[in-house]
């Protein structure tokens, strides 16, 4: 959200939250290593 505000100013702000995020949610658990974490796109 921060980037997009950045690029696209205010204007950002009256679109959808799905025209710049994505519906694919990753989580992650106390005992994940880092480097797994850092892994995933």
């Amino acid at each position: 959200m921060v980037r997009h505000l950045h690029r696209s100013g205010a204007d950002v702000l009256g679109s959808a939250v799905s025209a710049i995020m994505t519906s694919e949610v990753h989580t992650c658990e106390g005992g994940d290593e880092v480097e797994g974490l850092a892994q995933i796109r």
